[in-house]
């Protein structure tokens, strides 16, 4: 047991005392970017100090969290939750597990794909000689 001086005075007068828990560690997350036209994402997060009933948090949205293991969580961010993003956005994306502890927090990149409206030429031949490209 350690001893807190000044949680031990709290005690003493009667009231309740709580040391913020730190949170789980994400290290990584895959992938860090979804894209405007997918229907969903799916995250893979991992970190250590996972536990059954972890929640991924996107934003401020508690997403269906799937525990893989203590060091593994997937998540699915519905496409709603992003789809409406021109050009691209960060969001944030953090961890809380049960008691309430948060994790860091890292940014997910959502990005508009760009599209192509012409291509330059419009036909080559397999294994032909070398050619530019035109993007448009």
């Amino acid at each position: 047991m350690v001893h807190h001086p000044i949680a031990s005075v709290l005690l003493v007068l009667g009231s309740a005392c709580a040391f913020a828990q730190p949170g789980p560690p994400i290290f990584s997350v895959n992938p860090l970017m979804c894209l405007t036209t997918a229907p969903s994402c799916l995250l893979t997060i991992n970190g250590a100090g996972f536990m059954p009933g972890s929640t991924v948090w996107w934003s401020g949205a508690a997403l269906p969290t799937t525990f893989v293991s203590i060091y593994q969580l997937t998540a699915s961010v519905s496409g709603n939750l992003y789809q409406n993003v021109i050009g691209s956005r960060d969001f944030d994306l953090w961890v809380v597990i049960p008691g309430g502890a948060r994790s860091n927090t890292v940014k997910i990149q959502v990005i508009e794909p760009v599209r192509a409206t012409d291509l330059k030429p419009a036909q080559v031949i397999a294994g032909g000689p070398q050619f530019t490209l035109t993007v448009n």
